[in-house]
């Protein structure tokens, strides 16, 4: 078959949507934060006019909950871990995997009339997705929140190039990614920071002797060191010293004696089970202070200066005053002091972590305009339903420029 019969614009333009194919290894959904991103963004995309080729390795974990309504198709990948060597073969067989997955991808090109093709920079199915793109003249959309190539060999790195140099578009999660890819790759992406949608929160309630500080999100070693410095000033009772009681609350998961082990078997640091995002806006809402940390640890230097966490995003909706506790160098901190919102704290200091948290705690004027100032950052930067008129317009733009006629008038 040849392009111009796996494509036909015209029909394609016709509608209101192009028909879409969603490739990546794990599906939208409220798993992570890359799938709950994705998640988001895709909701309101019309659900026949998309289909979803994931793998059954993460559709088997993911929940119900944010996975969208259109058609889901699995193929079969490996778990990537096994002792014995195990793990490494079970790798390497996954690598081998890619032609059989860029085999079905054309199908459903064929299959579905594919006119354009979303995937993420992860794991395999991304040079699938690409390969398959590339046979039969489809563009794709690569996504990047997180970078998975500085730890490949060669041969991955080559790949990833070859993907991103023939990407029709590329969105990545702030503005260090997208150097790290100008760097690496030589080619632009264009910035997508985390979004969700609008919430209806109440006004801001003023805050009492006891205030309550809330964490929202997983525990790993990009935030480790600043939740273990903020606790640590909690059970010491060096807060309260200064007149300021507090209670953190995490909404994440954390096995029993790993709270043991770091001391937070305490009455005011208090764990909640993990909420749905139905139900993370009254969470959020209902704090005093919201805490976004971002390791000091050299080792996570790259991380913190690349990565963006999505739960930016329904802090800022929420109004809730923000502390930012990071190094100058973090998207972060920088993000936070570029557009005004947010207390900062760019040491680690407790002392100075202290202060910040008294000031948010004791002035009302200041914890107001930390609120406004996070519901205007959000209205320009975060809101999902602007994403999604974007998206749809960039998806639009790339069919009809790409079509074999749009292609041959160039010519």
């Amino acid at each position: 078959m040849s392009a111009t019969e796996v494509i036909n614009p015209n029909k394609q333009m016709s509608g209101q949507s192009v028909r879409l194919l969603y490739v990546c290894d794990w599906p939208p959904s409220n798993f992570g934060g890359g799938p709950i991103l994705m998640s988001r963004l895709l909701r309101e995309y019309p659900p026949d006019t998309m289909t979803v080729l994931t793998s059954t390795r993460f559709a088997r974990v993911s929940p119900r909950e944010g996975r969208l309504h259109c058609d889901e198709i699995t193929v079969p990948l490996s778990e990537g871990y096994g002792r014995f060597g195990l793990g490494r073969l079970r790798i390497l067989l996954n690598w081998l995997r890619i032609p059989v997955i860029a085999f079905r991808v054309r199908q459903l090109i064929r299959e579905r009339e594919i006119a354009a093709i979303l995937t993420v920079l992860h794991g395999q199915f991304c040079f699938a997705a690409a390969l398959a793109g590339w046979m039969n003249n489809v563009p794709y959309v690569v996504v990047v929140h997180d970078d998975y190539v500085t730890d490949m060999n060669f041969l991955g790195r080559w790949l990833t190039r070859a993907v991103m140099r023939n990407a029709a578009h590329i969105y990545c999660v702030s503005p260090g990614m997208q150097e790290t890819i100008r760097r690496n790759f030589g080619v632009d992406a264009e910035p997508q920071l985390p979004a969700t949608d609008r919430h209806a929160c109440p006004a801001a309630r003023p805050a009492g002797r006891e205030i309550s500080i809330v964490y929202a999100g997983s525990i790993t070693s990009a935030v480790e060191d600043n939740l273990k410095l903020l606790a640590s000033l909690i059970t010491s009772g060096k807060l309260s010293e200064g007149g300021v009681d507090a209670k953190l609350h995490f909404y994440t998961v954390l096995k029993q004696e790993q709270k043991r082990e770091w001391g937070w078997d305490h009455p005011n640091i208090v764990f909640h089970a993990w909420v749905g995002q139905a139900e993370l806006p009254d969470v959020l809402c209902n704090a005093d202070i919201l805490f976004l940390p971002f390791s000091f640890a050299p080792e996570e230097r790259h991380t913190v200066m690349t990565a963006f966490p999505s739960k930016t995003a329904d802090y800022l909706a929420s109004g809730t005053p923000i502390l930012v506790f990071g190094p100058e160098y973090s998207t972060l901190v920088a993000y936070a002091r570029r557009e005004g919102f947010g207390e900062i704290v760019m040491e680690p200091d407790g002392e100075l972590l202290v202060q910040a948290i008294q000031r948010i705690a004791r002035d009302a004027g200041h914890r107001e305009m930390l609120s406004q100032r996070a519901l205007t950052v959000f209205s320009k930067h975060h809101d999902i339903a602007q994403q999604r008129a974007n998206f749809v317009r960039l998806l639009n733009t790339i069919v009809r420029e790409t079509s074999p006629q749009a292609v041959s008038n160039r010519i």
